[in-house]
């Protein structure tokens, strides 16, 4: 999966953001406050359908706005020509969140279209932490890569 574009709307600090991608790698650099958290946080929210940093997504509303908008478009690497975007919509307690025009119903939905590992400063438990914790992080990759490989795993561990 490669990131194309990202629109944001009325999120955090942006009343309107469209950024377009050329690069597999993207390095986000700016002054403090600038908003660079944000964009990751958008990218985190269009994954997970919630945001790494608060439990609620009305935390998320740029000051003096009830509703946000989160849209990316990315390209399936593995498949010549094959695009997806995926948008999220949130007003009152409502998300709306749709893949290609379609409307999806959990997070889990979205695993086949795009998918996020988003480490920040709080995931110091990683370097610092127990081996639980590190095993946890390389199973919520491993799943992210291959949903179908810990079961696999699972089933090799009891046999």
């Amino acid at each position: 999966m490669q990131l194309q574009r990202l629109t944001i709307q009325n999120f955090r600090c942006f009343d309107s953001l469209e950024l377009t991608f050329s690069n597999p790698i993207i390095f986000i650099e700016g002054f403090n406050g600038s908003g660079k958290t944000s964009i990751v946080e958008a990218l985190h929210y269009l994954c997970y359908l919630r945001s790494f940093r608060t439990a609620s997504s009305t935390e998320l509303l740029q000051f003096e706005n009830n509703t946000f908008f989160i849209k990316a478009e990315v390209k399936n690497t593995d498949i010549i020509d094959e695009y997806h975007t995926i948008q999220v919509g949130f007003k009152g307690k409502k998300k709306v969140v749709k893949v290609n025009q379609l409307s999806v119903n959990s997070y889990k939905d979205l695993m086949n279209f795009y998918r996020v590992i988003t480490v920040t400063e709080d995931d110091l438990e990683l370097i610092k932490g127990s081996p639980e914790s590190r095993r946890s992080f390389i199973d919520h990759v491993v799943i992210l890569y291959n949903p179908s490989l810990p079961k696999q795993c699972v089933d090799l561990k009891t046999s």
